[in-house]
C-alpha cells in the first residue's frame, strides 16, 4: 500500500507542531495574568481568592507540562500550602507540603533548598498543631540541609533555627530555645545587619526570654 505523500507528511508534522507552540504560548500568557493576579489577591489578604487562583495556576503546570512532576508545580504547592495553613486547615496544608516534598524528592533527590524549604513549611504546620516532636523532627532536616548546601550564614538557615527556638519554647526548653533563638540572631546580623526587622524582633525575643527564666546569652552563640 503506497504510503502517504512526503509534502503532505510535511505539512501535517508543521500543523503539529504549530498548535503545540500556540497551545504552550498560550498557556504561558494565561499563566503570566494569574500569577499577578495571584499576588494582588495575597497583598490584599484575599486568600480565598488567591488560592482559587493558584489552583488554576497547577492546573495549567499540569497540563503544559504533562503532569506534575517538575520543580514549578512544586512551588505551586508550596504556596498552597502556606495559604489554606494561614485558613488554619493545618491537615489540608500538610497534604499540600507533602505533595511538594514528594515531588522534590523524585525529581532532585533530598540534597536540594526545595526539599529544605519543604521540611521547613512541614515543621511550621506541626508547630501550629501543637505536634512539638514531629515538628523538630522536620526542622531538623531542614535544618541539616540548608547548612549542608550552603553554610550557617544565610538567611534561610537562621529562619529555620529561629522556627526551632520557637518550638522549643512551647516544650519549656528555654536554654535550648535560647541558644537555637541567638543563633538565629547572629546569622541575622551577619547576613542582614543589626537593623534589620528580623535581627530587631530576634534580639526582643531573645532579652525577653532570658528576663523571663533569668537565663544568659552566652557569647559563643
Amino acid at each position: 500500500m503506497p504510503g502517504q505523500p512526503l509534502e503532505r507528511t510535511q505539512n501535517t508534522n508543521h500543523a503539529v507542531r504549530n498548535s503545540l507552540y500556540l497551545k504552550i504560548l498560550l498557556g504561558y500568557l494565561k499563566l503570566i495574568r494569574l500569577v499577578g493576579t495571584v499576588v494582588n489577591l495575597q497583598q490584599a489578604g484575599q486568600l480565598d481568592g488567591a488560592l482559587r487562583k493558584h489552583r488554576q495556576v497547577l492546573e495549567i503546570y499540569k497540563d503544559l507540562l504533562l503532569g506534575e512532576n517538575d520543580i514549578c508545580t512544586t512551588n505551586v504547592y508550596q504556596y498552597i500550602g502556606s495559604i489554606v495553613s494561614y485558613k488554619g486547615l493545618y491537615d489540608e496544608s500538610l497534604v499540600e507540603h507533602r505533595k511538594a516534598l514528594k515531588i522534590c524528592w523524585l525529581i532532585l533527590g533530598e540534597n536540594n533548598r526545595y526539599t529544605a524549604i519543604s521540611y521547613d513549611s512541614i515543621g511550621c504546620v506541626l508547630y501550629d498543631q501543637g505536634r512539638h516532636d514531629d515538628a523538630l523532627i522536620g526542622l531538623g532536616k531542614a535544618l541539616t540541609l540548608r547548612i549542608t548546601l550552603f553554610g550557617e550564614n544565610r538567611m534561610g538557615t537562621s529562619i529555620t533555627y529561629s522556627n526551632i527556638g520557637d518550638v522549643l519554647i512551647e516544650k519549656l526548653q528555654h536554654e535550648e530555645a535560647l541558644e537555637k533563638l541567638c543563633k538565629a540572631e547572629a546569622i541575622f546580623k551577619r547576613v542582614s545587619g543589626e537593623n534589620h526587622q528580623t535581627t530587631v524582633r530576634l534580639t526582643k525575643n531573645i532579652d525577653d526570654l532570658a528576663k523571663a527564666y533569668q537565663l544568659e546569652t552566652a557569647a559563643q552563640f
